[in-house]
């Protein structure tokens, strides 16, 4: 199943810097599924299965929706947390703040109006670090141990980037944990 969503990747140097700053933690997270740093991402609309025929439709979409709404001119890696107990995520911080949910509010908005299948969600921008595998949950020592990663990557200042483009990304579902790449890509 091919599922697609609207997001802005998680540049290479800041990604590369959040990789070397978990590597002394991965044992904390051995028992958490975690995610592939290639796949990082700031979801901004997610769009459930939709057909190759309306790529260039949602491609129009997020144009559309970039020269009503700037995107931040910086992000930043703030800190960590866990959402329902199962998703462990580092935070990402937008400057000017509310931009990011300005920007994914205005593709959702573009998407249902291009009659795309898209779910109506507050942004909160993070990036998905690791899930708790069925059975098991995120545990405060984990949510600690990536919040001192984030912050030796801010300390280093290796945390902040301004986004250069927004991209349709296709997630590939089954047969292991998801696999995901950019199928187009708008620049900002």
């Amino acid at each position: 199943m091919i599922r697609r969503f609207v997001a802005i990747g998680v540049p290479p140097t800041v990604r590369e810097a959040l990789e070397e700053a978990l590597e002394p933690v991965r044992d904390r997270l051995a028992e958490l599924r975690t995610t592939d740093p290639a796949s990082w991402h700031l979801t901004l609309a997610f769009l459930g299965e939709v057909g190759d025929e309306r790529l260039d439709g949602i491609v129009e979409v997020v144009r559309a929706a970039l020269a009503d709404v700037a995107p931040p001119a910086t992000l930043t890696l703030d800190r960590a947390g866990e959402f329902r107990r199962s998703v462990l995520w580092a935070g990402v911080r937008d400057e000017p703040e509310g931009q990011l949910a300005r920007l994914g509010g205005a593709i959702q908005s573009g998407c249902a109006g291009a009659g795309l299948p898209v779910e109506q969600r507050r942004v909160h921008p993070h990036v998905t670090i690791a899930r708790a595998r069925r059975g098991s949950s995120v545990r405060p020592g984990q949510v600690a141990a990536v919040s001192d990663a984030v912050e030796t990557v801010r300390t280093a200042g290796d945390a902040r980037w301004a986004p250069t483009h927004v991209g349709v990304w296709a997630s590939h579902l089954g047969n292991g944990p998801a696999r995901y790449r950019t199928e187009a890509v708008v620049p900002v």
